[in-house]
């Protein structure tokens, strides 16, 4: 009997911090903090007294995706 195949391990996608995400949209470290209040934004906090949070380049691109507006201005 042959062995099963390895599963293929799942890609996990590279964590950003705050300023990270920041610098990549070309906002300040208030409008992503603000994003993640509001809940637009996807983040997971690290720490349990304060709030060190980590953003997945997948939902930076959900984000941008979910406020890519059309040639006529209407949201896609």
């Amino acid at each position: 009997m042959s062995a099963a195949p390895a599963p293929t391990p799942a890609r996990v996608d590279r964590q950003l911090s705050v300023l990270a995400v920041a610098d990549l949209l070309g906002v300040g470290k208030n409008y992503v903090l603000a994003r993640i209040a509001d809940g637009s934004l996807k983040a997971t906090n690290l720490a349990d007294n304060r709030k060190k949070y980590r953003i997945a380049e997948s939902d930076v691109q959900r984000f941008l995706d979910s406020r890519t507006v059309t040639t006529e201005g209407a949201r896609a």
